[in-house]
């Protein structure tokens, strides 16, 4: 296998380890949380980084997002009310968004 091939069959065994896990949780009546953390270099590519990010937002409760994730997710760089809001879902409560680029930056 070359190193792609693995790094596929690793995500994809990750993204299902953390789909049972939040449904155990779940069922035990925990509050689901999630941080995707994105690091572009370990996915095969940006979309596919995109489809599984998002295959696991939909159950969260809360949702906490840099930045510059809220920028992969959106397409936007806009730092405003309504960039956050689109990736609202009926099941989530709490979606916080840290300022990490500007801070780097110097921004803020």
């Amino acid at each position: 296998m070359q190193n792609r091939e693995i790094r596929t069959t690793t995500l994809m065994c990750l993204t299902s380890a953390h789909l049972k896990a939040m449904e155990v949780a779940k069922e035990a009546g925990a509050l689901l949380s999630y941080d995707p953390n994105l690091r572009e270099p370990l996915w095969p590519s940006k979309e596919e980084a995109k489809t599984q990010i998002t295959s696991i937002w939909e159950k969260a409760e809360i949702i906490k997002v840099s930045d510059v994730e809220l920028e992969f997710l959106t397409g936007s760089n806009k730092i405003d009310d309504e960039t956050p809001m689109s990736l609202w879902h009926p099941n989530l409560k709490l979606l916080l968004v840290t300022l990490l680029l500007q801070v780097w930056n110097g921004v803020a």
